[in-house]
């Protein structure tokens, strides 16, 4: 069961903590130690439903000179206040027979070669924005409904090493984010991640300039760039973007992730693919290209179909960018959806 793999975990981790304080190992980081044990006891109480503040005493009982770094620390006052809400809402969907399906869909069109619906065309794009007209974006179709598209040569060699240099300082263990205000240490995205805010370098700001005319949507509430190396072997097991219980309001001003662009900063030699197991779609890393899609529906809602997920990198690396587009700044956007119906035939050169 999921709680006796957590109980294992920190069983093991407690073994390690003892004999680096027995024999003064110093290839371990006593302290990255005594944040995973914190992390993954936690996980094991909630599975337990045991989570009291109790267990905050009985774990730095094992490290008395641990100090708990913010995200830990507000993982666990986040499980305690919810009841552990969030991670029943997530095993309970785990258990759908739609999670064992997009699963085994997803490893399937992971050993494979990637695919999607026949037929599709590829447009230069302008939106009628006079810096394009002369330069318009190089859109190809992925799948019309829900859009997916991918845009080629969106990002320069020189900004893409910019970029990755910018980050190179910054990289730390991924962590995922469950709402608008709590991110913790990812169990199921094995990867390096570096903030890069768009004071950091000319390249950042040309391209978060150049990602909202690409998805035609204000930046000005949009998550800084997230620069991610993915290792051999590194994956991104299948989630949404969507965040949990947040939208736009007085008090958050950014409000929901309503679209994602993800650009590829290099190729990979195999393995790494984009699959949505919904949708039976997958997109290869193309260095230089994005691919664009939208996280909710019309109504606002979290859209199921955006659930996705990286493959593993078979061999070689991935370097991503991932931008997450927010609700804030788009009032008076006029959003379209690139399909037929809804992307006017005016915004192509066909």
């Amino acid at each position: 069961s999921q709680r006796h793999e957590f109980v294992l975990a920190t069983t093991w981790l407690r073994a390690a903590q003892r004999k680096v304080n027995q024999e003064n190992d110093t290839t371990v980081s006593q302290n990255q130690l005594a944040s995973m044990l914190y992390t993954y006891s936690t996980l094991a109480m909630c599975e337990q439903a045991d989570l009291s503040p109790g267990l905050h005493h009985s774990l730095l009982s094992y490290d008395p000179s641990y100090t708990p770094d913010a995200d830990t620390a507000k993982l666990f006052r986040f499980s305690l206040d919810q009841n552990c809400s969030w991670y029943d809402s997530t095993l309970k969907w785990d258990k759908t027979d739609m999670a064992e399906e997009s699963h085994k869909m997803f490893n399937t069109m992971c050993q494979g070669e990637p695919k999607g619906p026949k037929g599709l065309k590829c447009h230069y794009v302008h939106y009628h924005r006079p810096e394009l007209l002369l330069a318009p974006f190089k859109l190809e179709e992925i799948l019309i409904s829900p859009p997916i598209v991918l845009v080629h040569q969106a990002i320069s060699e020189s900004e893409i090493e910019d970029l990755k240099n910018a980050s190179l300082n910054k990289l730390s263990d991924c962590q995922t984010m469950h709402n608008a205000t709590l991110s913790k240490t990812s169990t199921y995205r094995t990867c390096d991640k570096g903030w890069v805010d768009d004071s950091a370098t000319p390249a950042a700001a040309r391209v978060t300039r150049r990602i909202g005319q690409l998805a035609n949507l204000g930046m000005t509430h949009s998550e800084q760039h997230q620069v991610a190396c993915y290792g051999l072997g590194g994956e991104y097991k299948l989630h949404k973007d969507a965040l949990q219980g947040t939208s736009l309001s007085e008090t958050n001003r950014q409000g929901q992730r309503i679209a994602t662009v993800m650009l590829y900063l290099n190729n990979v030699t195999r393995g790494g693919y984009t699959v949505f197991p919904l949708l039976k779609v997958a997109v290869a890393p193309i260095k230089g290209s994005a691919v664009y899609w939208y996280n909710i529906l019309h109504d606002s809602k979290d859209d199921d179909r955006s659930l996705h997920g990286g493959c593993p990198v078979l061999l070689g690396s991935k370097w991503v960018l991932n931008k997450w587009i927010r609700e804030g700044g788009q009032e008076l956007q006029s959003l379209h959806c690139p399909s037929d119906k809804h992307f006017p035939r005016e915004y192509f050169y066909v």
